[in-house]
């Protein structure tokens, strides 16, 4: 990332001020290969590390939450629960 002289649009940054645009999607995926291997050193010592998430009500953006987060933790975690309950589905 480099960083990049911007027009200032906010009241605390002095016009030509430098900012860093971040890659959203890179820095997602770093954190989650470091969250992985935390894990999985963790687990050479017999430490298990889990998640586990409870979805509650019938909001549309938390199921996209819970299921984004479901996603994630599959890939990170060993043991993954989670619970919906049948008014949730």
């Amino acid at each position: 990332m480099c960083p990049r002289t911007l027009p200032s649009s906010s009241s605390n940054k002095k016009p030509g001020e430098l900012v860093e645009i971040m890659d959203g999607t890179k820095l997602a995926d770093e954190i989650k290969q470091k969250v992985s291997a935390g894990v999985q050193q963790l687990d050479q010592y017999g430490i298990e590390v889990g998640l586990a998430i409870l979805l509650v009500g019938d909001d549309p953006a938390s199921k996209t939450y819970f299921a984004a987060t479901v996603r994630a933790g599959r890939l990170a975690f060993a043991s993954m629960n989670t619970a919906c309950p049948p008014m949730c589905r």
